[in-house]
Parts: C-alpha cells; sequence; structure tokens
C-alpha cells in the first residue's frame, strides 16, 4: 500500500505477518481484470457488483494506516477495501511483462 511518495507498507514482508489488515481484500478487484480495455479504472464499480466495505484511513508520517468501517458490517463478513488504481495499473503492466 502506498501512503505517500516512497512510503510503502507490504503485506507480504515477514515483519508485517501479525497485522491483521494484511487479509482485507478489494471486492472490486474483478472488475479490472475482466476488462480487456482501459476505460474502467479501479474504484468504478458496476452495477450489481460487490462493494467495499471498509477503507484504510493513512497516516504517512507514522507510516501506518488503520482499517475503518463504511458501513455495518455482519458478523463473519469479509473486509474489505479499496487497494486503489495505481495497484491494479502496476500489477496489470507486471503481469504482462511476466506472461
Amino acid at each position: 500500500m502506498a501512503l505517500h511518495f516512497n512510503v510503502h507498507v507490504d503485506a507480504s514482508d515477514a515483519t508485517c505477518l501479525g497485522y491483521l489488515a494484511r487479509y482485507v481484500n478489494d471486492a472490486e478487484a474483478e472488475l479490472s481484470e475482466t476488462r480487456s480495455d482501459d476505460t474502467k479504472t479501479r474504484g468504478d464499480v458496476a452495477e450489481g457488483s460487490k462493494k467495499n466495505n471498509a477503507a484504510f484511513a493513512k497516516d504517512p508520517e507514522r507510516r501506518l494506516a488503520r482499517l475503518r468501517t463504511t458501513r455495518a458490517v455482519a458478523e463473519g463478513e469479509e473486509l474489505t477495501a479499496t487497494y486503489g488504481a495505481q495497484y491494479w495499473r502496476l500489477r496489470a503492466a507486471k503481469a504482462s511483462t511476466d506472461g
């Protein structure tokens, strides 16, 4: 997660293994992965698709982010928050060079 220019949190880093927020997914992830054009960017939610129920409140100076729910969440419901458009663009670019 980018907190600020050149300040990132990497959930795969072994020093972050105890942080539960690393398990938060992006419910809208399939939107960009199913589009073959660039007309839909991350954060756009297709009608009927699952919407995220939480958001990261970023604090770049302290190099941390807190997870806050954006609506009531039912017991046992998965917490989801947007990763941001830049994350998905970089992931797509990496996949195209790895492929």
